[in-house]
């Protein structure tokens, strides 16, 4: 029984390049690379305050962050007075609470005005957040 020395396809992929592989995977690492940091959102530096009796707060609340130049901000953009008192009665509609991420080097007096919006707007639970 003979065999044949040298066997040629003669159908499908005579060889296979790698090279083309490996630039696809890298462009595809590079592009989930940058995408996902363009979809983090860019966050305000809080130094919160420090509580040594502190408890975790129940999710589904509203966030409002006090900068330590005392803007309010709603998400990543900063919400005027009207805004604010139209967003807390919205919430009371749907019975959320609302928890105020405040730094620290923030006014008190900011917070109590947020807090009586709150109280106004008929939101049951308000949060201040800790560390």
């Amino acid at each position: 029984m003979r065999f044949k020395k040298n066997i040629k396809l003669s159908f499908g992929l005579n060889s296979l390049s790698l090279v083309p592989l490996a630039n696809l995977v890298l462009l595809l690492i590079g592009f989930f690379v940058l995408s996902w940091s363009l979809m983090t959102q860019p966050s305000v530096k809080l130094s919160l305050p420090f509580a040594s009796t502190s408890q975790m707060a129940g999710s589904g609340a509203i966030e409002l962050i006090v900068t330590s130049d005392n803007k309010i901000l709603f998400g990543s953009s900063v919400i005027e007075p009207q805004g604010l008192k139209k967003l807390l009665t919205q919430a009371a509609g749907r019975r959320q609470s609302v928890l105020v991420k405040a730094d620290k080097r923030a006014s008190l007096e900011q917070i109590s005005r947020i807090l009586d919006l709150c109280r106004e707007a008929g939101i049951k639970y308000t949060n201040i957040a800790t560390d």
